[in-house]
């Protein structure tokens, strides 16, 4: 497997379990889809994959937001 792909699938990992973890309101959700979307960022840059970086550099700063305010929330 390609060190790429390994990327890959480390950051759908990271995204699943912050999906799952999200269902039962842990905070650790958002740290955990803040690394998984660093590391498919590093994927799209390394496959020169647009749409996706482009997604993943939207959807940062609103898990960056959307920690802060369920930490101020609590």
């Amino acid at each position: 497997m390609m060190f790429v792909e390994i990327i890959g699938w480390l950051g759908t990992i990271f995204m699943l379990l912050g999906s799952i973890t999200n269902i039962y309101k842990h905070l650790s959700c958002w740290p955990l889809w803040i690394i998984g979307g660093a590391l498919i960022i590093l994927q799209a840059i390394m496959q020169f994959n647009w749409n996706i970086l482009v997604m993943q550099l939207i959807y940062m700063p609103l898990n960056i937001y959307g920690w802060i305010e369920w930490r101020n929330n609590r």
